[in-house]
């Protein structure tokens, strides 16, 4: 069969961030280069959303001019069913051809706290291109958020129950980071040059999503009920730690002539992953391996000072997230339900 969705949606937020970005260079000599670039942010971000929607089993523009005008006394349809008498045949009509209809309340606020820092450290040999590069990085942010949202869905088949959801989200997390990666360049021949590279990446996130049902009893926009901490959701609450290797080894070919440029190569990067996960009465504890292959070709020809042509190619494999894998159910959304399928395939992906 058909379906129609129709939808009013009115957002609003605020972003308020604090940057402070620093670059230190020193030359101890003539063929060493040091770089070091620290720097640091605070963020803080409020927003707010209201939406109402409709989902209908035929066309409701060959009922009405605007379906929209009429969403919102859809999704309060039970509350109306005392005053049938006091409709208007457009919205009777609507009735007869609807699915559901939604009313959604939302906001949000939370800050973050983010600082990183690379060093890189380039020596220059004696051969003209010969060099090795030296790049550490590392990183570390904290945030916290808290959501407040209030959702009224009507189902209009008959024997069916509306759904009515109050709830209070807070996620506290916690990531971290450091690389370090290692570039040598050899001249092979005349504006020829041999480049191999080694990456080592790890990564580290957690974070602790808690739930609360708050009840029909509370309103939008009032502060939490007193004892609301007992009113976890543990079936919507959920606990996930990654750790994240990566090991990456490049090795490619770079050619400078006159008039054209190329630069061909090719990386493999084996990664390990493990996952702590705790969603409901699931808990697992779970790793993989997997091993990405990504080439890449880059061509340059200037054919005079105002016309050149650049051709690039990147191919590039990803694996779905483990969270993705997971046997597990997602009913936060009454009218989205998200399964977890372990049978999804990496991606590979091309750009020319």
């Amino acid at each position: 069969g058909s379906s129609f969705s129709n939808s009013n949606s009115l957002s609003k937020s605020t972003n308020n961030t604090f940057n402070a970005d620093f670059r230190m260079e020193w030359k101890p000599d003539s063929l060493t280069n040091i770089i070091f670039r620290p720097n640091l942010s605070y963020g803080k971000t409020d927003s707010y959303g209201n939406s109402l929607s409709a989902t209908f089993n035929s066309d409701p523009f060959a009922l009405v001019t605007n379906p929209n005008d009429y969403l919102l006394k859809l999704s309060r349809s039970n509350l109306l069913a005392d005053n049938e008498a006091d409709e208007d045949e457009a919205l009777r009509k609507l009735k007869e051809i609807s699915v559901n209809a939604s009313e959604n309340l939302s906001s949000s606020d939370g800050n973050t706290f983010s600082t990183d820092a690379s060093l890189q450290i380039n020596r220059k040999f004696g051969s003209k291109g010969r060099n090795l590069t030296l790049r550490l990085t590392g990183g570390y942010s904290d945030s916290e958020s808290d959501q407040y949202s209030s959702v009224n869905t009507h189902y209009f088949a008959e024997g069916t129950e509306d759904n009515i959801i109050r709830r209070y989200i807070t996620t506290p997390k916690t990531n971290w980071n450091y690389s370090a990666r290692l570039t040598y360049s050899e001249p092979i021949a005349k504006a020829t040059y041999l480049q191999f590279s080694y990456r080592f990446q790890y990564q580290y996130s957690e974070s602790d999503k808690s739930t609360y049902d708050l009840g029909s009893g509370w309103d939008f926009g009032n502060p939490l009920p007193s004892g609301y901490e007992q009113l976890k959701d543990e079936e919507q609450s959920k606990y996930a730690e990654y750790q994240y290797y990566n090991h990456e080894a490049m090795m490619g070919l770079r050619f400078i002539r006159p008039i054209w440029q190329l630069n061909v190569g090719a990386s493999v990067q084996p990664q390990h992953t493990v996952l702590s996960y705790r969603k409901g009465d699931y808990m697992t504890d779970t790793t993989r391996n997997v091993t990405n292959f990504a080439p890449n070709v880059d061509l340059r020809v200037r054919f005079s000072k105002t016309s050149q042509l650049r051709l690039t190619y990147r191919g590039r494999s990803s694996q779905p997230s483990m969270e993705n894998l997971l046997p597990i159910t997602d009913t936060s959304n009454p009218l989205n339900i998200v399964m977890g399928n372990p049978g999804l395939k990496p991606s590979f992906t091309h750009n020319m």
